[in-house]
Order: C-alpha cells, then sequence, then structure tokens
C-alpha cells in the first residue's frame, strides 16, 4: 500500500514573488510531495507560485517548502514556516534579500 503525504495544518499554500531588481531573478521551489520547479522572474515582474497534486481524481494543495533564488552571482535559500495556513509574499532586492511582506490569509 502506497504512503499517503498528509498535509500539515500549518503550510504555505503559495508564494508570491516581485522581483525589484534590474536582472532576471532564478526561482526555485520545494514542495511537501517532493515536487521541485524552477522558474525565471524578469526584472519588475510579480508572480504567485503554488503548488498542487492530483490524488484519484481530486486536486490537493502541493505546500511549499522551500525557496531558492539566484540572481547574478548571489543565491539566498529559505525554509518556508507558516502559522495556519497562508501565502507569503516575498520582494527581491539588493544583492537576492527576500523581505517577506505580511502573509496573505
Amino acid at each position: 500500500m502506497a504512503q499517503e503525504t498528509l498535509i500539515p495544518p500549518n503550510y504555505v499554500r503559495a508564494v508570491i514573488l516581485i522581483n525589484s531588481m534590474a536582472i532576471p531573478s532564478n526561482v526555485k521551489l520545494t514542495f511537501l510531495s517532493g515536487a521541485i520547479e524552477d522558474h525565471i522572474l524578469l526584472p519588475g515582474e510579480e508572480h504567485k507560485y503554488e503548488g498542487e497534486f492530483n490524488k484519484g481524481g481530486e486536486s490537493l494543495v502541493d505546500p511549499v517548502t522551500k525557496l531558492e533564488v539566484t540572481a547574478s552571482t548571489f543565491t539566498t535559500t529559505e525554509k518556508l514556516v507558516a502559522s495556519g495556513i497562508e501565502i507569503l509574499r516575498y520582494n527581491i532586492s539588493g544583492s537576492i534579500t527576500l523581505s517577506p511582506i505580511t502573509p496573505v490569509k
């Protein structure tokens, strides 16, 4: 019997990133299921990233557990923690500073 992935009561449902830098940022997201997604966020662009997986025809949230952002030669990684079910917003600026913005509930 396959082991089921249980979603914890406190999780990050989605991440909204705003690239305030003048150069593109490479974004790597890791999800609870183990899935990894790579994206490019262009200068001035804002994007919402969220995961889901299909369980027998039903779509379920795949919580975001880790965020890695790289621009030029700078990289920062953040393990995501939530208090409840949250959508986190981050501003990417400077030498890759992830500035959290108040969570969207």
